[in-house]
């Protein structure tokens, strides 16, 4: 090959990649610093504590992985949302994020389904799929995203994470400003650089607007077990909005019957029921 050959083929690279650079610019969030610590009132939020850039863990047994799952996506369009919120002035795409799991995931528990992401309110062309062999290549395809700077967040599952990995996300999270989330199995209790540690369970449904008989917003019982610069672990159950995109915390009663009245026993048949007088002289 001539050496003007190599010259046309290079500058031909070279405009591809700057065109390529140039549409991902456009769609690139403006990202808001994370805070040391939130106010007392807002640290009790589970939304807020792991919408926040940085590292965050998902917790679930294998049982309730698939809730993890759905939680997870709720995440993704909370954070689409906000991220998007946060530069209306500019018209562009909405911002883009990377999922990055095992063939092993995939297999036990599917890929993430189109639909049902667009049901939740998140735009579906907007997320971009990896599927990697071992672990080590999600942190790896994870630590590679979140270097891009060009998503508003990453999310990855994975088996085993060492405290030197979770700490390498943790650092390329904070010096991006933006969150990675990892879903991984409970079982696994190695230490970790994450800002927070949710557990996630599945909850009853919220109360259909229509027919009662009919499932309602879904919800989960989601319990703080770690939380650097925020509040002591609690547990709450949080309902995904469809319609406004974004959690709302359950209250204790909510969707609890009322209770019945107490019932009256009626005198047996031939009997005269004895009522109090009350005395006038």
């Amino acid at each position: 090959m001539s050496g003007e050959t190599r010259g046309t083929s290079r500058s031909a690279l070279m405009a591809r990649l700057r065109r390529s650079i140039a549409e991902i610019e456009q769609s690139v969030p403006v990202l808001e610093e994370a805070p040391a610590a939130l106010p007392r009132e807002e640290g009790a939020d589970p939304a807020r504590l792991i919408l926040r850039p940085g590292l965050h863990e998902l917790t679930a047994s294998y049982e309730d992985m698939s809730a993890a799952r759905g939680f997870a996506f709720a995440v993704l369009a909370a954070r689409q949302k906000h991220a998007g919120a946060l530069r209306p002035a500019r018209k562009a795409l909405p911002p883009a994020f990377l999922w990055a799991m095992r063939l092993e995931e995939r297999r036990e528990f599917g890929a993430p389904y189109g639909p049902g992401l667009l049901d939740a309110g998140f735009s579906p062309e907007r997320l971009l799929t990896l599927y990697a062999r071992t672990s080590l290549d999600v942190l790896w395809a994870l630590e590679e995203g979140l270097k891009a700077g060009a998503l508003a967040g990453a999310l990855g599952e994975v088996g085993d994470v060492g405290l030197t990995e979770s700490r390498r996300l943790s650092l390329l999270a904070a010096e991006h400003r933006m969150p990675c989330w990892l879903i991984r199995p409970l079982e696994r209790k190695e230490a970790s650089a994450a800002l927070t540690r949710l557990r996630i369970r599945p909850a009853p449904s919220g109360r259909h607007v229509h027919d009662p008989a009919a499932p309602g917003a879904a919800r989960w019982q989601v319990e703080l077990e770690k939380a650097k610069a925020g509040p002591m672990p609690f547990r709450v159950t949080m309902e995904w909005d469809h319609e406004t995109h974004c959690f709302h915390m359950v209250a204790p009663l909510a969707d609890r019957a009322l209770p019945a009245a107490p019932k009256t026993q009626s005198p047996p048949a031939g009997e005269a029921a004895i009522l109090p007088l009350a005395r006038t002289g």
